[in-house]
């Protein structure tokens, strides 16, 4: 396993129960937890401005936020990373004080592949997926430009980007998968994982942010506590426990 310091601080505050009130600490920016962390795909949250987030007069008895999440996928295609990193990295690029978290891309792929499929593959706007071993590739829906994206890439993207938590290249499972795709998949998730990390350790000093892990694998207890196994060495600065993918039922 690779083997690192860790760089966010996490405390422990108060405990009740299994519930547990604490601070995470990153990059000289305190976080306090639990916390809502507000969606800004495309660096901005839709319909606000940024400065209310953190404003007492609209956040009530709230505290201030300072993590947000950004999308790798739509960041990549527009404007581009580069950009963003030319920028002085995310923060400044949007003016914004506190965290980002960036995630791997790997849920909007398996979106435009379900949107492809949800058609019969006959309308020929959905852009093509492909997942693969070594890379996915993917048409972007703006222009229809191809691309690819390996693991190793995926965590330069996010690097160019001055992301805070950075999040490994998972691949997303439809809920109607039978236990041998969700065990597919889930390997090569796991492998994915394995070359991040490696790919991490040799540019350790260059990157900002600090990569998570993913646990995914829909309602299979089993395979998730498979992964949670397999990962648990990686988790040097956090784990991110996916929910569900989508079309679940609520039961």
């Amino acid at each position: 396993y690779i083997m690192f310091s860790s760089k966010l601080q996490f405390t422990v505050h108060k405990k009740k129960s299994n519930a547990r009130a604490g601070t995470i600490l990153l990059n000289d920016i305190q976080v306090p937890t639990p916390v809502f962390i507000p969606v800004g795909t495309k660096a901005s949250i839709k319909w606000i401005f940024l400065d209310m987030i953190r404003n007492p007069e609209y956040l009530w008895e709230l505290e201030p936020l300072m993590i947000m999440l950004a999308n790798t996928f739509h960041l990549h295609l527009r404007p581009w990373e580069w950009l963003v990193h030319d920028a002085w990295g995310i923060q400044k690029f949007m003016n914004w004080p506190g965290l980002v978290l960036t995630d791997s891309g790997g849920f909007q792929v398996f979106s435009l592949w379900l949107n492809k499929k949800a058609t019969g593959g006959m309308n020929k706007k959905w852009p093509i997926v492909s997942v693969k071993e070594e890379w996915i590739k993917f048409h972007s829906p703006i222009d229809g430009s191809k691309h690819f994206m390996s693991p190793e890439d995926c965590l330069d993207i996010q690097s160019a980007l001055w992301s805070d938590i950075m999040m490994v290249l998972d691949v997303c499972s439809p809920w109607w998968s039978d236990t041998r795709t969700y065990k597919k998949q889930m390997d090569m998730t796991h492998r994915r994982a394995t070359r991040q990390f490696e790919h991490l350790a040799r540019h350790r000093d260059e990157v900002r942010g600090v990569l998570f892990p993913i646990v995914q694998w829909g309602t299979d207890h089993k395979l998730r506590q498979e992964s949670i196994d397999y990962l648990s060495p990686y988790a040097i600065d956090g784990i991110a426990v996916w929910g569900v993918s989508v079309g679940e039922s609520r039961e």
